[in-house]
């Protein structure tokens, strides 16, 4: 299968295989990191991977949507230093959430 011309955008055609890849790897990631220690340290935790087409919705809205149906205590996430400039015209999933979201927003530098 072949990327498909957009405008200025290539966008590949959906891969499950490396989707589920991917979610595997992620879920791994976080259970080294955080479900670990939060599991030692008998802290109530859920750790949720949302998926879902990118070209429709909006990261940072599905975050929020989610953890609202979910009634979490807060939203834990990451920031990517992706630069002033490129933040400005692409916005940021951290800075949407912290802004919409209606639970607390921890957000890690």
């Amino acid at each position: 299968m072949g990327l498909a011309d957009v405008g200025e955008f290539m966008v590949a055609p959906p891969d499950p295989t490396g989707d589920r890849q991917q979610i595997r790897k992620a879920e791994d990631f976080l259970q080294q990191r955080f479900v670990a220690k939060a599991e030692s340290h008998k802290i109530p935790h859920q750790v949720e991977i949302t998926h879902f087409n990118t070209n429709k919705d909006s990261i940072g809205e599905i975050i929020c949507i989610r953890a609202q149906d979910l009634q979490t205590p807060a939203v834990v996430m990451a920031k990517h230093n992706q630069g002033s400039i490129k933040e400005f015209f692409m916005g940021s999933v951290s800075k949407y959430c912290t802004h919409h979201c209606k639970q607390p927003v921890i957000v890690l530098h």
